[in-house]
Order: structure tokens, then sequence, then C-alpha cells
């Protein structure tokens, strides 16, 4: 299941970034054949880390596109939920911080 929800995140990171549907599909299916959600069935923390990364990105790539700065709230709870099960994800979020500064 975080696999799935991580392929539809990289269709949906593309269209955020203005892809039309091709570049959206080419995002899903890079996303879903790439080494680590193919090998998602195992269960690991991986899985889940890198869900959370491609959530927090289409979080922070939908702030900069709107300019909702409601969405950072969004991007707290995905961080939070990233940080509960793998501390990489908090080096994505200082360089996210180091670069709105």
């Amino acid at each position: 299941m975080a696999v799935a929800v991580t392929v539809v995140i990289g269709g949906l990171l593309a269209r955020e970034l203005g892809g039309g549907r091709q570049a959206q599909l080419l995002a899903a299916v890079g996303t879903a054949t790439m080494p680590a959600p193919c090998a998602g069935h195992l269960m690991g923390p991986t899985t889940f880390d890198i869900l959370a990364w491609a959530a927090l990105a289409l979080v922070v790539v939908r702030i900069g596109r709107t300019g909702n700065p409601r969405l950072w709230i969004l991007g707290g709870l995905v961080l939070g939920l990233g940080l509960a099960n793998k501390h990489s994800v908090g080096f994505f979020a200082v360089a996210i911080s180091l670069a709105c500064s």
C-alpha cells in the first residue's frame, strides 16, 4: 500500500511541476520501477521512508506553487510521521528550512 501511494505521489509531483499526462505517467512508472519500491513487499522502514520523502516533497512543491502557508501544517504532519519511522527525513527538512531562509 505504501508503495502504491508513493507511485501516485510521483505522478502528482509531475503534475505540480507542470507536466502533462505523459509526464505524469512517466514519473509514476519511474517511481514504480525504482529498486526500493520494487522490494516494498519486505515491509521494512525504507518503504515508509521513501513515502515520507515523496509526500514532503509534494507538500513543499505545492507550497511553492500556490504560496499557501497553511500547507506547512500538513508538511509538519508528514514530517512528524516520517520522523516516527526513520530519522533520515529530518535531513530533508533541514535542507528545506535552509533553502527557505
